[in-house]
């Protein structure tokens, strides 16, 4: 990213509404979130993903993916569709409201969110995303799909995650779409990166496979 959040931030900065409500509305972005953590420490080199299975491979790359990092480097080695669903599919809500602190702490330090404590439901804390922050993750897919730019991986896998959980409607008219996802198709069929082929289909694989599991 050209901004100082990684993949899994400018997730959480795309799929937070205004209201500062994520995981309470949608279990797609709760395992969009955890799907997000798992890939970028596979980008980072922390994890390796063999056979659908993570194990630790280096050090924990950021504090905010220490929540997933410490889960996985426990259990090894462990499908990564066990570690989305441990962090977006519970009845405690310990493992998805860790990670989100986790992610939202650097982002609140810098105003990329602002915690609003108003109106707890019971004691969780609602993140305000910062229009202009979340502006310039969009605007940075925009530029790379849509304006010719360079594709990075880290961009490509969140257009996948956030085109996984249909969110990409509020940011980009129906013909941007349709542009958007045709290159992924590309992407997938063709890819110049072979990482950002990978993580696509990690990302339909360990999305859905969490839906369908949370059904």
């Amino acid at each position: 990213m050209q901004h100082d959040w990684g993949l899994t931030q400018a997730f959480f900065l795309c799929t937070v509404n205004h209201r500062g409500h994520h995981r309470a509305i949608s279990m797609g972005n709760a395992a969009g979130l955890a799907a997000a953590a798992v890939l970028e420490l596979a980008l980072e080199g922390a994890v390796t993903m063999t056979n659908g299975r993570l194990t630790v491979t280096g050090p924990l790359p950021v504090p905010h993916l220490a929540p997933v990092y410490r889960y996985i480097e426990a259990r090894q080695p462990l499908k990564a569709r066990r570690v989305v669903e441990a962090f977006a599919i519970t009845f405690t809500n310990r493992g998805p409201d860790a990670l989100v602190a986790a992610v939202v702490a650097p982002l609140e330090a810098t105003g990329a969110v602002t915690r609003d404590t108003s109106g707890l439901h019971g004691r969780r804390p609602r993140y305000l995303p910062n229009p202009r922050a979340r502006d310039s993750v969009i605007r940075q897919i925009r530029t790379e799909f849509l304006e010719g730019g360079a594709l990075s991986d880290e961009v490509v896998i969140l257009a996948a995650l956030l085109d996984r959980i249909d969110g990409l409607s509020q940011f980009f008219p129906p013909y941007e779409r349709q542009m958007l996802r045709a290159q992924l198709r590309e992407i997938r069929a063709h890819p110049a990166s072979e990482t950002a082929a990978g993580m696509i289909r990690c990302v339909e694989e360990l999305v859905i496979m969490t839906l369908i599991s949370a059904t």
